[in-house]
């Protein structure tokens, strides 16, 4: 999957405006575009570090798992 900016799109329109001479904007087409909203670099550190130290190396990797997985979930379920 690759993600665009809302400016990146914006600019695509324009471009296939220019390209074909017919007014095409996000407007007009936004029933048919679904955004996803990322969680903020707030919402990712609270979420991310919740796995209490065990006081092994492995804290790090259980909290950039959970983070991940977090992240995944918050970007599948938006729009249910």
């Amino acid at each position: 999957m690759k993600l665009y900016t809302e400016e990146q799109v914006r600019q695509m329109f324009e471009n296939l405006s220019n390209w074909t001479g017919y007014d095409y904007t996000m407007e007009t087409y936004s029933d048919s575009l679904t955004p996803i909203e990322l969680p903020s670099d707030e919402d990712i550190d609270k979420q991310a570090f919740q796995v209490p130290y065990d006081g092994t190396d492995t804290f790090y990797d259980k909290s950039f798992i959970n983070g991940a997985k977090w992240m995944k979930e918050q970007i599948l379920n938006q729009n249910k």
